[in-house]
């Protein structure tokens, strides 16, 4: 049976890839948008881009760490 202190460390581990996911996704979108106003581009390729490759960056990363054994 799992004491406190496990749980508490496991809603820690969770909530800190959580945050880690939505801040990824947020700092390639806000470089994408950067780039798109950079460069003048009108249809916010870059920011695509950096949306696409924060979401599937982060969900790699993140099957990657719950995939691995203690």
């Amino acid at each position: 049976m799992a004491g406190k202190n496990d749980l508490g460390k496991g809603y820690l581990k969770y909530s800190g890839l959580a945050v880690q996911f939505i801040a990824t996704i947020l700092i390639l979108v806000y470089a994408g948008d950067w780039l798109d106003h950079r460069s003048g581009n009108e249809t916010p390729w870059f920011t695509l881009l950096g949306a696409v490759l924060g979401v599937v960056g982060s969900m790699v990363y993140l099957i990657v760490r719950i995939g691995r054994k203690k």
